[in-house]
Formats: C-alpha cells, sequence, structure tokens
C-alpha cells in the first residue's frame, strides 16, 4: 500500500479524528515492512465544533488519511455549504 502524499506541516490548523479543530505539534513518518506508510499526525485541539477557544495540554493523534487542512479554501466551501443550507431552509418557509 503506497503512503498518502501529505503538505501538512507543524503549526498547521487541521481536522481531524478527533472533533475540533486542532494545531499540529508533530509529524511522524512511518514505515511498515521497510515501505512508506501513512505519516502518523499529533496535534494539540484549540477549538471546539462551534468555535469556542479551549486551551488543553493533551496531545492525540491519528493517520494523516484522517487529517483535512483547515484553510482559506476549506473555509470558502464550508461556508458555500451553510449558504446553500440556508437557502434550501428559506425556500421551504417561502413555499416554493
Amino acid at each position: 500500500m503506497a503512503a498518502l502524499e501529505h503538505n501538512f506541516k507543524v503549526g498547521d490548523v487541521i481536522c481531524a479524528y478527533h472533533t475540533g479543530f486542532h494545531r499540529i505539534v508533530e509529524i511522524t513518518e512511518r514505515t511498515s515492512k521497510g515501505e512508506p506508510y501513512n505519516a502518523l499526525i499529533k496535534y494539540r485541539k484549540f477549538l471546539t465544533p462551534s468555535g469556542k477557544r479551549i486551551n488543553t495540554k493533551t496531545i492525540k493523534s491519528c493517520d494523516v488519511a484522517y487529517c483535512t487542512a483547515v484553510n482559506e479554501e476549506w473555509v470558502q466551501r464550508k461556508r458555500a455549504e451553510a449558504v446553500a443550507k440556508w437557502d434550501s431552509i428559506q425556500e421551504l418557509i417561502d413555499g416554493k
């Protein structure tokens, strides 16, 4: 199995296996039977899913396959999804 390519670096903001928004604190490149394997991403949560800031020292980790970069493109995509959702609700209210 080929390792997933990634462009993550320490300090990046991600959504990961665990809920909320996290900042990467360490990336460990891994191998399996001498072959490259998916990186292990270690991160610390700093925002809840609703956007509330939290201060924790707990470091969690997951395979890079579960990580999504939170960047300008991600924000724009999520904003468009939210607008489409609310537009659909408004259409229901308006009887369209």
